[in-house]
């Protein structure tokens, strides 16, 4: 049991470094979008849609 608890943990680990990681790239390309007039709740939401897409494959990965 111990065993599973770890590697859930390194599994979430390892999602929340790549999405760190991603939006640190992404800082220019959202900042061009709210130059270009994109509202921060657009911004927002597509951040947290694709934040939740990444942690439904992350943790549906295994069962596969």
């Amino acid at each position: 049991m111990a065993l599973v608890i770890i590697v859930l943990l390194i599994t979430c680990i390892n999602i929340g470094n790549l999405l760190v990681v991603r939006n640190a790239g992404r800082v220019r390309e959202l900042t061009v979008r709210v130059a270009l007039g994109a509202r921060r709740s657009q911004l927002i939401a597509q951040l947290l849609a694709e934040a939740a897409a990444l942690a439904t494959v992350g943790a549906r990965w295994p069962a596969w």
